[in-house]
């Protein structure tokens, strides 16, 4: 038994692998099981027309032994071609077959018919196909419908007109003739029930699935619910009471999540944040070149969400009612969680580093590539060392300048790039892609910035050295202070600031090293 509803609902699926639509599924199903019937059909009247050959034999043998082969012929012919159809059907996944098979089952019934005669009522089995018709379409495909129903007259209107023109082929005698079409007719219509019970059966068995997955999602949720609930709560919690900014970004950094955190770090509220772009909240970078804490974030972030690794920015995030920026280390990571794609951030307060308070010396040396970005970082790095001996304001201007320095040195010392051609290049929009490239560059690429730093309770000096060509320092300084065009530049004032916050700016003759210092007031 288990081998025969394996065969059969191998059959009932067969075909299936064209489909995706739950619709067109079924409908193949449907079909299938359609198909199944005519071969039914066909096994049935075979048996019907063995019982009448052994009493048509019994009764006149050599009249009615020539009706076995022609019977035979158009009994074998019929499931034949019904095969034919379904493997048609599950080579090419079209439906249209059911055409095909329509005309098979009408010119079934016309052979019986020429065969038999009135008496048999053939045409009852062809008018059997109008609920098939129908059942199939769903009321929904009319132009299938029609096609259909033409095809159906058409059957019964060439059997009624041969029962008038000509008489039967293979006549019963009197007492059987009517017998074949009863049985037939009533065997079609006991098919149409089996169907509509194995459909009814069907139903129910997937009413039955449905409500034991109904039963099982609600205790799943009962027993989810809670536990979701308890890890929501959490959540809150630890994203409401943290101390750091926690938030979420879209790929162009627009705010749409931030916790409550930001009230005290910067005294926006969420709403306040929500909507608007993360860099808008990027501290200016000095009078120099107020954007460039913006536009190196940008780079890192396009960078970021190509590489798909974790970022962390040393950056000020602007105070809504104080001038000095509040010092941040942001952590960006892409969302882990799928879907659109995603930015979940993270930004905690830096905190000074106690020991520096008790540094009586400290001496180094670094060595820097023509990336700008590191700038920011190497000035990040020695305003934490110096930030015990000086006050925040003085802090802010002396970072600003030696980042300029380190500017300078990378793109107007170790990158060759021109007062004028930056200044164009600013004007045009343009620059950091001309940056890049230039750093690119196999001419520029092997040179680096040499820093040199000495700490002590007297002082800090800094020496920065590039390996370009120099410049005349001397010259440009001149110029700075007769030339009033330069203060309506974006650039350019790097060197004056430094003069400022200084106590001296010195260069070398070349003009490819710079040593800045700055005194320690006694007791700071």
């Amino acid at each position: 038994m288990s081998i025969f509803s394996g065969i059969w609902e191998s059959y009932v699926h067969s075909g299936s692998h064209h489909f995706s639509d739950v619709t067109d599924l079924r409908r193949n199903r449907m079909l299938n099981m359609l198909f199944s019937m005519c071969f039914m059909g066909g096994i049935y009247l075979a048996f019907i027309e063995l019982a009448f050959a052994a009493v048509l034999l019994s009764r006149d043998k050599a009249r009615y032994l020539e009706y076995i082969l022609p019977f035979a012929a158009v009994t074998l012919a019929y499931p034949v071609l019904v095969a034919a159809t379904v493997w048609i059907k599950n080579q090419s996944g079209t439906f249209q077959v059911t055409f095909a098979n329509n005309i098979f089952v009408n010119v079934f019934c016309f052979m019986l018919a020429r065969f038999l005669g009135e008496k048999a009522s053939m045409h009852l089995i062809i008018l059997s196909q109008f609920p098939i018709i129908f059942l199939f379409y769903e009321y929904g495909a009319w132009r299938s419908v029609i096609g259909h129903i033409t095809l159906v007259i058409c059957g019964v209107t060439a059997i009624l007109v041969s029962y008038r023109v000509s008489a039967p082929i293979f006549p019963l005698p009197d007492d059987l003739a009517h017998i074949p079409g009863y049985l037939c007719w009533t065997a079609t219509f006991g098919m149409l029930i089996w169907y509509s019970i194995y459909n009814w059966k069907q139903v129910h068995l997937t009413e039955k699935l449905l409500a034991d997955e109904r039963d099982q999602t609600k205790a799943l949720l009962e027993e989810t619910i809670p536990k979701l609930e308890k890890a929501e709560a959490k959540y809150r919690h630890l994203v409401e009471d943290s101390s750091d900014l926690i938030f979420q970004l879209d790929t162009n950094l627009i705010i749409f999540s931030m916790n409550t955190p930001a009230r005290h770090m910067l005294n926006y509220s969420p709403d306040e944040m929500i909507g608007l772009n993360f860099l808008q909240f990027i501290a200016d970078s000095g009078e120099a070149n107020p954007e460039f804490n913006r536009n190196v974030i940008r780079e890192q972030v396009r960078e970021f969400l190509v590489s798909a690794k974790s970022l962390r920015i040393r950056t000020g995030l602007k105070h809504k009612h104080r001038t000095d920026p509040v010092e941040v280390l942001v952590s960006l990571q892409l969302d882990p969680t799928g879907g659109a794609v995603e930015i979940l951030g993270k930004a905690s307060l830096v905190e000074p580093e106690v020991a520096q308070q008790f540094l009586n010396q400290e001496k180094g040396s670094f060595t820097l590539t023509n990336n700008i970005s590191h700038a920011e970082i190497l000035s990040q790095r020695i305003s934490d060392r110096i930030s015990v001996h000086f006050t925040a304001h003085e802090i802010t201007a002396l970072r600003t300048c030696f980042r300029e320095i380190l500017i300078n040195a990378i793109e107007h010392g170790n990158l060759g790039i021109t007062f004028e051609e930056k200044t164009q290049l600013l004007e045009n929009g343009n620059y950091m892609e001309f940056l890049a490239s230039r750093q690119k560059d196999p001419r520029y690429a092997h040179k680096c910035i040499h820093v040199f730093y000495n700490i002590n309770k007297s002082g800090v000096i800094f020496r920065i050295t590039d390996d370009g060509d120099g410049f005349d320092h001397k010259g440009f300084i001149a110029r700075t202070l007769t030339d009033d065009s330069l203060l309506m530049l974006g650039h350019g004032r790097g060197i004056t600031m430094a003069q400022h916050a200084f106590d001296s700016v010195e260069f070398n003759d070349k003009g490819n090293q710079v040593t800045l210092k700055k005194r320690i007031a006694p007791g700071a």
